[in-house]
């Protein structure tokens, strides 16, 4: 899992050898209405969808309170997932099983397991996006699977990318794989 700052980038978590032909990463204050891209001629039918329904670009959004997150790519399949650390406190039950917990409390302060379970849930939230899948049947399914160091989907070879940000009390989660 990469971990970021204000000054890493999505981008710079890129792998060298992938070329970007577009990408467009912003967050916005949605009480004030999404923000148009500079990129609005070009996604005039795609900002508006959770998911691009062409070739050549997706985009996947996500709110959190009165801020959403939308990340664009015509190069990569994208989920992504804005949340609020506050919320998961009492819940994770729903996402986790009990020996996740009982590791994670085992290993880290409470305060750094509850930001991990925000990031946990994120990752998960966020990849069922990148899939297309409704959350529960990616929760039932058991999809994401950790091997060599490294996250994959299950029955498949593909690398799975993930990028973590954190602004404020708020966690951003972006999963990101080539396009096949």
């Amino acid at each position: 899992m990469l971990v970021g700052t204000s000054s890493l980038t999505f981008v710079e978590q890129l792998p060298d050898t992938i070329e970007l032909q577009h990408y467009h990463f912003s967050v916005q204050d949605t009480s004030k209405g999404i923000k148009k891209s500079k990129f609005r001629d070009q996604f005039r039918n795609v900002l508006d969808l959770d998911y691009a329904r062409t070739d050549h670009v997706q985009h996947s959004r996500s709110y959190c309170g009165n801020e959403a997150i939308q990340i664009t790519s015509s190069t990569y399949n994208l989920g992504c997932d804005f949340e609020s650390v506050d919320r998961f406190i009492n819940m994770s039950t729903f996402f986790t099983t009990e020996s996740e917990i009982h590791n994670m409390q085992r290993q880290i302060r409470r305060s750094e397991s509850h930001v991990l379970l925000t990031a946990i849930w994120g990752l998960k939230e966020s990849l069922s996006k990148l899939l297309k899948m409704p959350l529960h049947e990616f929760l039932a399914a058991r999809t994401l699977k950790s091997h060599d160091g490294g996250w994959h989907i299950a029955n498949t070879q593909q690398t799975v990318h993930v990028y973590v940000e954190y602004r404020g009390s708020n966690i951003i989660v972006v999963t990101y794989c080539e396009r096949k």
